[in-house]
């Protein structure tokens, strides 16, 4: 591939990153996708397919139940609003997803992490601070939020970044604020993924 071509179908990959991320809560027709960046519906498949080493339509729906766990991590909410959230029509279409991908029902994930929860307001119940404090974070010209992020480098190829992510998702060992996860493809080859690098950064306080 040109280098030229090459950094086209790069940056509509970016795009279409950027879109489905946005739009989590919206169906993501293909058709719709496809004409964001436009090419055709069988184009988008196959350009996302080679740089994601998923279908877009497995990559959707994991992006869909990882934006969930943000979500109970930062907000309380019921099922039924927590599945509307990301896109989902019903609560039981959401619990099957989200137990395909975590192996854990959501309603067990949330009853685990209330009880942790409530392990730490215990602990820091008797806590004092010497004075207010202010946010002093503040939102910048581009869509992502100003602060911390846990960073998981994944070495290699794709296919071990699904596997990454439960991992990172089930074993968290920090406190997540409200914002959006992303990935940074640092490298990408078509013809060793052992030299591919891919970043997660997840928004932590």
């Amino acid at each position: 591939m040109k280098p030229d071509t090459e950094n086209i179908y790069q940056r509509k990959i970016n795009q279409v990153i950027d879109y489905i991320n946005a739009n989590l809560h919206l169906p993501l027709r293909l058709d719709i996708i496809a004409g964001q960046v436009n090419v055709s519906e069988r184009q988008l498949l196959r350009i996302m397919k080679g740089a994601l080493n998923e279908s877009l339509y497995a990559y959707v729906a994991r992006q869909r139940v990882e934006r969930a766990v943000l979500y109970m991590h930062t907000e309380d909410m019921s099922l039924a609003d927590l599945a509307s959230r990301v896109g989902y029509d019903n609560p039981q279409s959401f619990s099957k997803a989200f137990k395909k991908q975590f192996s854990v029902s959501p309603k067990a994930y949330m009853d685990k992490l209330r009880a942790r929860l409530r392990e730490e307001t215990e602990k820091w119940s008797n806590a004092s601070v010497g004075k207010e404090i202010i946010p002093s974070g503040m939102f910048g010209t581009i869509r992502l939020q100003k602060g911390k992020y846990a960073v998981y480098t994944l070495k290699g190829s794709y296919a071990g970044l699904q596997e990454l992510y439960n991992t990172i998702n089930i074993d968290f060992n920090y406190t997540k604020r409200h914002g959006m996860a992303f990935e940074e493809y640092v490298s990408y080859s078509e013809e060793d993924d052992d030299t591919q690098v891919t970043k997660i950064y997840i928004p932590i306080k």
